[in-house]
Order: structure tokens, then C-alpha cells, then sequence
């Protein structure tokens, strides 16, 4: 998991990257229910993971 803002500045985001120098994807811009900050994702246990797998 990463946390990210885009080069052009904008609201944070959470990602996933999938191998080291892949692409970022970014799931909290995917589903809104993920927040944007990694502690709160956290917090949300397996509820969570589990959108976020989707």
C-alpha cells in the first residue's frame, strides 16, 4: 500500500502497487468507501481488504 498525491497536487490518495516499479493503482479513487489515508484503512480491518481486493 502506498499513499500518494498526483504531480499536479490534488487530494491524497491510497494505492496499491503491485510489483516493485509498477504502476500505482488507485483504489481509494476507485471506491469511495476507501478512505484516502493508509491508518484509517487500517482501522477498517478485513471490510476494508476485502473492497479492496475487488
Amino acid at each position: 500500500f502506498v499513499q500518494f498525491v498526483n504531480k499536479n497536487g490534488g487530494p491524497q490518495h491510497l494505492g496499491v502497487q503491485l510489483k516493485a516499479g509498477g504502476d500505482i493503482i488507485a483504489i481509494s479513487a476507485i471506491d469511495s468507501r476507501i478512505p484516502n489515508c493508509l491508518k484509517s484503512f487500517l482501522k477498517g480491518g478485513d471490510v476494508l481488504a476485502q473492497k479492496a481486493r475487488r
